[in-house]
C-alpha cells in the first residue's frame, strides 16, 4: 500500500495514479494526524523522503525500517540518522548523481 505526499495542487494528479492515502508535504501536524489514521500504530516499511517533513516521517518509521533521502538540502547525515534511529536503514540518493553515474538505469 502507497501513502502519499504532497502539496494540495498534486492531490487529483496522485489520485489519478491509483494513490488513495494522500497527505499534506507542508504541514507536520495535518501530515502526522493524517499518516497516524491511516497506518495506525502499525508504522511504515519504507520512507521515501524528499527533505520535507524529516522528523514526521522518521517518527512513523517502524523498528528495522528504511528511510531513503532523495533531497540535497536540509537532510539528515548518516551519523546523525544513526543516533536518532539505530534501528532504521538510512540511505541517501540524488536523482542527478544517480543519472549521471547510469543513464542507463
Amino acid at each position: 500500500e502507497i501513502f502519499a505526499t504532497a502539496s494540495p495542487s498534486k492531490h487529483e494528479y496522485l489520485r489519478s495514479l491509483g494513490v488513495e492515502n494522500i497527505s499534506t508535504s507542508r504541514d507536520g501536524k495535518i501530515f502526522t494526524s493524517d499518516m497516524g489514521q491511516f497506518v495506525g500504530k502499525t508504522g511504515i516499511d519504507v520512507v521515501l523522503s524528499a527533505g520535507n517533513l524529516i522528523d514526521e516521517s522518521l517518527a512513523m518509521v517502524k523498528i528495522g525500517g528504511c528511510f531513503s533521502e532523495i533531497a540535497k538540502r536540509n537532510i539528515l547525515s548518516k551519523e546523525e540518522m544513526a543516533r536518532r534511529r539505530p534501528d532504521v536503514r538510512y540511505y541517501t540518493y540524488t536523482l542527478g548523481d544517480m543519472l549521471r553515474d547510469n543513464p542507463a538505469q
